[in-house]
């Protein structure tokens, strides 16, 4: 009868002891069950260590993704209203050379003060409001940074 076979069909722990000491003289059987017991524990406590490693692993993992999407969102947002600032700046200056060119100074002055006015504000004025509302997934109106 083997090992394993035996202490299925005790299940006393001393019938086990009484068992393992009749089979092995030289062995002390309570520091032998002693250290089994921690083997057990240490098992025990290793799966629960890399149950909670794997749940670290997760949110990190969760964690990243989302800095990757943000990242993307806020990529896309500064991009298009860095463009867009950037179409108006250029059709100001389509305004002041018109103006240059037809000797308009009112047309001047309108370019200079439509470019200075795009240049002085920043788009990033509230970027509280914006940085809720791309939290929240709504659709962002870029004119509101333009104006």
């Amino acid at each position: 009868m083997n090992n394993e076979i035996m202490l299925e069909e005790h299940e006393n722990v001393e019938d086990v002891k009484l068992i393992l000491k009749k089979k092995l003289k030289d062995v002390d059987v309570d520091k032998a069950l002693d250290l089994i017991s921690k083997f057990v524990d240490f098992g025990k406590e290793y799966q629960k260590s890399k149950r909670e490693i794997k749940k670290f692993e997760c949110a990190r993992d969760i964690l990243i993704k989302k800095i990757e999407t943000d990242y993307k969102k806020s990529h896309e947002i500064i991009s298009k209203v860095f463009s867009e600032r950037d179409k108006v700046i250029n059709k100001s200056f389509e305004i002041i050379d018109k103006g240059l060119k037809d000797n308009d100074k009112d047309l001047i002055i309108q370019g200079l003060q439509q470019a200075s006015n795009i240049v002085l504000k920043s788009p990033f004025g509230t970027i509280d409001d914006l940085h809720k509302m791309i939290e929240s997934g709504q659709e962002i109106d870029f004119s509101k940074y333009m104006e």
